[in-house]
């Protein structure tokens, strides 16, 4: 059994980087949790036997089993080049027999009694284990010590067990995992012995001798090369004596001591790749790190846990999440004695190499230039943790601990160390090693493709897919872009609250815009209403202030502080002097984390919002959109009113708005953006006060209703004792991520306005009516688009033959080049006018960032539209305006028949 360049595992779960070779995975666990443990566990006794064989014994009684290990410090790496493989070819004859003991024997023994008994070798060790019920443990004394210190080393045996070996390397040669690890070693190191395979190669192992073999045993297997680790439910004044009777048999002999050379730096890339008969394309990459005695061994372990330890790990959310480009995706740091490896290993199908390579190296990048957030960072530390406490379950599990702790730092408590090492990394460590050691211009990649598809990357491709990668993330996330008069600094909390920074020193006025998902879109038909209903009490009194008292203190610095809520997004907005920003963001602040929820404030604002739903039904123009987005959005949240309805107002309690305001305001959901008079390290100095003690707590969206496409043209009327009708006619749009957006909102603005289509047609030609307008809506799921007319009762049917005349015309003829561009100079135009207010500025980068478009979408959304062209509206007319999907809402003057609902 060979260790290299592999996972241990334990229950399906990852528990062991080649970093610490066998067990260790820590922290975070909980004081109590740890005092438990310490509790139940005796500090181990240390000891050496007068042959210089060092013992560890830990008595543990909470099962009748007893685990011995055998550590001895010898691995490939102490073999020469005419040696390769020695070290695991002694780990397999060693249970060959002995001058008292047959092949075959040994395992019988061990076995019959219901036993195990096995080996493993490593680039720094090999490990002898045995685990056994209490009452046979003499028995595995004996045979262990006697297998370690009279080895017959048969001739027979040595030849027969040459081919049991030869197969093993044959298996591991069909093995893509294993050839590529055994090329990946080969290539990223030119001189260390980590170089070569733990198994050897074929042509070593046909020429071993029994002499080779001698003397290498003779020079390692020495008393004062080993380490003895014992386990179990044991009385120590039984044990010693027999281990003392058992181990002493071991003769001390002279031997040599490891030198290993030095590695040097490496400052170019190595690409290889090669082919075999597979379905898909493996691949691995190394970066070199240091050994594991470098203290930045702690931030590589939690490094590895954040890109891919679990579902929620950023490698699996990026490459298996919503798109699935990887079957398979895994990181390790191979942290030995000497120098190591950082490894990203990867399987996956090959018309997506490139753009898995892409996303791998995007969040590496990430990792170097936004640090990770508490809540991310905490979830690596217990992942880590649990490993270590999986592993402390069986005797064997932590006679691996010990024996690895003795062995490479000379302490069996080195847990402790270790611990406090995982807990103490910080997110500006996990940037710092991301910096220093994952480097693309000196990383080493092997591909294993199938033979019939061949890959055509080679490593100047790599690399430039590696610095593409670079380039989009630096763009978006580097801490200041800069572009015209537009500077903006992104700062991310340890806890994940991000800010953005806008400096504007023209006039001493600061506007703030704390964002978080949640509105409309997080409701649903029991609750609907209540972001609107949290959000207006964010001024209605703190744990600290009194309603009343909250507004004496906003006035007194002349500010405004409000709440917000919408269809996706609900939060709190505040405008100040500069001269009072502080106080009016500790204001803000507090509104938002601390809202007293007062019952009597809840009930005035109770009867206020019942009021203005009541009142709405007069708004007949508001009555129509609600009734159009009822009918578009039967299942969505989409299609209910914001400000919910008598019923599900009347129901909420001030415990329902308590939980609301739990799950959704959380630091990682939490965007504030600041614009104005106000000096950028201030303001984060500022943040990090009020909110960097904020507990990190993983925001989780609920569930969305997916909403079914329309199947027909649907027309909904209601009857009012009014005098005019009022229409809308609309389709289901896109999201705010589709590029469509664009040219849907060119294609408004050439319906809208006073010089466009619908007016120009339907009013200034047939008079058809005063109030006219076309509107676009995207949203983070699909939005709308469509037509709003009020007109006469008389003139419905011509209204609404006019509006589908001229969407139709649209989408047949498309649009000239002279209304293009008057839509696209009418909304850069009007984008940028609007852009002269700090609170507008506040407004657009805090959702932007919030929704994911990110906060540089300030700059680009002026060279976007302006980028729209007369096939693009052609385009998206034929793709939106579907006159066999689409709603007809009509509020018209009572007649004597009430039209509910009618499809035609």
């Amino acid at each position: 059994m060979m260790r290299h360049g592999g996972f241990l595992k334990y229950k399906g779960k990852h528990i062991l980087s080649l970093s610490i070779a066998i067990l260790i995975s820590i922290w975070f666990i909980s004081d109590n949790a740890m005092a438990h443990i310490e509790k139940e566990a005796e500090r181990p006794t240390k000891f050496a036997l007068s042959n210089g064989l060092r013992v560890i014994l830990q008595k543990n009684a909470s099962s009748p089993v007893v685990a011995i290990n055998l550590w001895v410090n010898c691995g490939s790496a102490n073999e020469s080049d005419e040696e390769a493989g020695i070290s695991h070819f002694i780990e397999h004859m060693i249970f060959k027999g002995t001058e008292r003991r047959r092949v075959g024997e040994i395992a019988r023994d061990i076995e019959s009694r219901g036993g195990e008994i096995n080996a493993y070798t490593s680039s720094d060790h090999t490990v002898y284990h045995i685990v056994l019920s209490k009452r046979f443990y003499e028995i595995g004394l004996d045979i262990l010590s006697d297998a370690i210190a009279n080895p017959v080393f048969d001739p027979e045996e040595i030849e027969r067990e040459k081919q049991v070996v030869l197969e093993e390397i044959k298996r591991g040669e069909d093995s893509p995992d294993s050839r590529l690890t055994k090329i990946l070693f080969e290539n990223a190191y030119s001189l260390h012995p980590y170089r070569r395979p733990v198994i050897g190669f074929e042509r070593v192992i046909k020429n071993l001798t029994r002499e080779q073999i001698l003397n290498y045993y003779e020079k390692w297997y020495r008393p004062e090369n080993m380490i003895l680790v014992i386990v179990g439910d044991f009385d120590e004044k039984d044990i010693i004596p027999l281990v003392q009777s058992y181990f002493t048999r071991i003769p001390e002999r002279k031997g040599g001591e490891r030198k290993d050379p030095i590695e040097p730096e490496k400052n170019n890339i190595s690409f290889l790749h090669l082919s075999g008969d597979i379905k898909q394309i493996y691949f691995k990459m190394g970066f070199h790190i240091p050994s594991v005695y470098n203290n930045d061994m702690y931030a590589l372990e939690v490094l590895s846990s954040i890109l891919s330890s679990g579902e929620t790990s950023r490698f699996y959310r990026a490459l298996k999440g919503e798109k699935i480009l990887v079957t398979n995706i895994y990181t390790y740091a191979f942290t030995p004695k000497g120098p190591g490896l950082f490894i990203i290993g990867s399987s996956l199908e090959k018309d997506k190499l490139n753009d898995s390579l892409s996303v791998i190296f995007e969040e590496i990048e990430k990792l170097k230039y936004q640090p990770v957030n508490q809540s991310e960072l905490e979830r690596a530390k217990i992942n880590i943790e649990s490993d270590f406490i999986y592993q402390k379950e069986t005797m064997e599990g932590q006679a691996r601990k010990i024996g690895y702790f003795e062995s490479v730092f000379g302490d069996p408590d080195y847990e402790k160390k270790y611990i406090e090492g995982i807990k103490s990394v910080t997110y500006k460590e996990i940037m710092g090693v991301a910096k220093k050691y994952l480097n693309p211009a000196s990383m080493t990649v092997v591909i294993m493709h199938p033979k019939e598809s061949p890959v055509t990357l080679d490593g100047e491709t790599l690399l430039k897919i590696a610095k593409d990668a670079e380039d989009k993330v630096r763009k978006k996330l580097s801490l200041k872009i800069t572009k015209g008069d537009l500077d903006i600094v992104k700062h991310v909390l340890p806890n994940g609250v991000t800010l953005l920074i806008k400096e504007n020193h023209a006039v001493p006025v600061v506007a703030f815009r704390a964002a978080l998902l949640g509105g409309l879109r997080f409701e649903n038909s029991s609750n609907n209403g209540i972001s609107n209903f949290l959000s207006s009490l964010f001024t209605k009194g703190t744990t600290k202030y009194s309603a009343l008292e909250f507004a004496e203190e906003v006035e007194s610095i002349a500010g405004d502080i409000s709440g917000f809520s919408g269809a996706n997004s609900f939060g709190i907005r505040g405008e100040f002097l500069s001269r009072y920003w502080e106080k009016g963001f500790e204001l803000l602040v507090d509104a938002l984390l601390h809202p007293s929820l007062d019952q009597k404030e809840i009930e005035k604002k109770r009867e206020e919002i019942l009021l203005v739903i009541k009142n709405q039904e007069d708004n007949l123009h508001r009555s129509a959109i609600n009734l159009f987005l009822k009918g578009l959005f039967p299942n969505h949240p989409y299609g209910m009113n914001p400000l919910g309805t008598y019923d599900t107002i009347n129901l909420i309690k001030r415990e329902d708005l308590l939980e609301f305001h739990k799950r959704y305001v959380k630091p990682d959901n939490l965007v504030i953006a600041v614009a104005g008079d106000i000096k950028s390290e201030d303001f984060i100095d500022k943040a990090e006060k009020l909110l960097g003690g904020l507990v990190a707590d993983k925001f989780t969206p609920p569930p969305i209703p997916h909403e079914q496409p329309i199947s027909e043209p649907v027309r909904l009327v209601q009857e009012r004792e009014k005098k005019q009708a009022h229409i809308v006619l609309g389709f289901r749009g896109c999201t705010i991520y589709d590029r469509d957006r664009y040219a849907l909102q060119v294609l408004n603005a050439v319906l809208s306005g006073q010089g466009g289509r619908l007016f120009k047609e339907l009013r200034d030609r047939e008079g058809l009516a005063y109030a006219l307008t076309s509107f676009v809506t995207e949203g983070l799921d699909p939005g709308y688009l469509g037509v709003y007319i009020a007109t006469g009762p008389e003139n419905i049917e011509r209204a609404i033959d006019g509006i589908i005349r001229e969407l139709k015309r649209i989408k047949d003829e498309g649009v000239t080049e002279e209304e293009l561009e008057r839509a696209k100079m009418y909304i850069v135009g009007g984008f940028e006018i609007d852009l002269q207010r700090n609170s507008h500025q506040a407004s657009v980068l805090s959702f932007n960032e919030l929704y994911g478009l990110g906060y540089g979408e300030i700059r680009g959304f002026p060279e976007k539209i302006l980028s729209v062209k007369t096939e693009d509206i052609y385009k998206v007319a034929n793709k939106y305006l579907d006159f066999n999907r689409y709603i007809l809402a009509i509020i018209k003057p009572s007649s004597s028949i009430t039209e509910k609902r009618n499809n035609f």
